[in-house]
């Protein structure tokens, strides 16, 4: 659940204000990956269960998206720069 808190926590971690539909699309990631890793090592005293915990999985899971994506789209325009190079128009 998105609440004021997480938001500001969220906003603080990433330095800007993302949308609530780039939050909510890597919301459950970043809760399935915090689930795992109190299974794994404990919630540290409570630690890991405080909303900046969450938030800065959030704000990794974004960080993850954006650069796999980034990395998709210049795979695409290096072969499109190849494909060019390779079939020169006259």
């Amino acid at each position: 659940m998105l609440t004021d808190e997480l938001r500001q926590q969220i906003n603080h971690y990433a330095g800007f204000e993302p949308t609530t539909e780039d939050i909510e699309a890597v919301m459950p990631a970043a809760e399935r990956k915090l689930e795992d890793l109190i299974r794994r090592f404990g919630d540290d005293d409570g630690k890991r269960r405080q909303p900046h915990y969450l938030a800065q999985l959030i704000v990794e899971a974004m960080r993850s998206n954006y650069y796999a994506l980034k990395f998709v789209l210049m795979s695409e325009e290096n072969k499109e720069k190849r494909l060019a190079e390779a079939n020169p128009i006259s």
